[in-house]
């Protein structure tokens, strides 16, 4: 009877939790500046299913992660184990895939916007479908 939807769902329940506890530990700090400036960060990142996008977030790339250490970057631990691989892909600049919708930035007259096209995701390699993708964006 086709395939079950069971380990999406249950991937999707691990990836959350992982999310939840470190969404909790950066929301159970006395506003410090640095702290602030994480939480700030994270406010334009969404993840669906294997799709992590970031928009805005210098500190991703140091959080993505958890450290065994003990000297953790900005006092926080990271999101995800260590044990999961998320490879970054690389996109012209402005233009970022999230889903089907590809987002391009731009400047028209003055004024910072975002377009969105229809993104076809047979054009990337094999290899990005082996687990879950991450884009980057530093618009602006």
């Amino acid at each position: 009877m086709g395939i079950s939807p069971a380990p999406y769902y249950i991937a999707n329940l691990f990836l959350g939790w992982c999310e939840y506890e470190f969404l909790s530990h950066l929301f159970s700090f006395t506003i410090i500046r640095p702290a602030k400036q994480v939480r700030s960060a994270f406010r334009f990142t969404n993840r669906y299913l294997d799709d992590l996008l970031a928009l805005h977030n210098k500190h991703l790339d140091s959080l993505l992660f958890r450290t065994p250490n003990v000297n953790l970057p900005l006092g926080v631990h990271g999101i995800y184990p260590s044990q999961l691989e998320i490879p970054q892909q690389s996109h012209p600049e402005g233009a970022t895939p999230f889903l089907d919708i590809l987002l391009i930035h731009s400047v028209r007259n003055g004024c910072s916007c975002y377009v969105t096209r229809l993104f076809d995701k047979l054009q990337q390699s094999a290899r990005a479908f082996a687990s879950i993708s991450r884009a980057f964006a530093s618009f602006g």
